[in-house]
């Protein structure tokens, strides 16, 4: 396991605990799901936005993270990965 992956599961771990809602982007990388696993936390899936020229998933718009939190107030947190899975900075 490489530090970013055993960094996402001790964040979540330290963070959620079970039943606890997590805004996390739909692309999110497999340490997160099963961080998420681990916690007993229950994820609300956000889909990422789409680069017009590379066609790269990047992070959700700030509208639907809005939107999102107004409908589960009770979220304890937001994960985003940067870079991107491809290496690409937001």
């Amino acid at each position: 396991m490489n530090k970013g992956n055993a960094g996402n599961l001790a964040m979540l771990l330290a963070v959620c605990g079970p039943e606890e809602l997590v805004l996390v982007q739909r692309n999110a990388h497999k340490s997160v799901l099963n961080g998420l696993r681990l916690a007993g936390a229950r994820a609300v899936f956000l889909m990422p936005e789409t680069e017009e020229r590379t066609e790269l998933h990047l992070i959700p718009s700030l509208e639907q993270v809005e939107l999102t939190l107004q409908r589960y107030p009770e979220s304890k947190a937001v994960l985003f990965t940067n870079p991107s899975y491809y290496g690409h900075h937001l």
